[in-house]
């Protein structure tokens, strides 16, 4: 689908469902406009209020996740990636400690 296709797809939907059921709604809570530019400026906030909303919610359950992952004792998503990235770092330094000259030297002097 092209972008020009997903536009009018968009404005399709956006003229037949979410203008008039938010009108719809609006009359219904006794909410009327004098004008098209009131209606698309009042539906332009009620987009952007929702997905601050809808970002804000999100925020909260991870921190409801986090702080019954603390009562429980067990790690967070934050300490989860950070030992994660520890182990990691780690096992890089081992292989590269495996492939030093130096240190396979090193132990195969204490083998003897």
């Amino acid at each position: 689908m092209s972008t020009e296709q997903v536009k009018q797809a968009e404005d399709v939907l956006a003229a037949k469902v979410y203008e008039p059921v938010f009108l719809e709604k609006c009359a219904e809570l006794g909410v009327t406009f004098p004008d098209r530019e009131t209606f698309d400026s009042a539906l332009e906030a009620t987009v952007r209020i929702k997905e601050t909303l809808s970002a804000q919610q999100g925020n909260t359950v991870k921190s409801a996740v986090d702080s019954l992952r603390k009562m429980a004792g067990e790690p967070s998503e934050k300490e989860k990636k950070a030992a994660a990235a520890k182990k990691q770092a780690q096992a890089l330094t081992a292989k590269s400690a495996a492939a030093d000259p130096e240190v396979l030297a090193a132990l195969a002097a204490l083998r003897k």
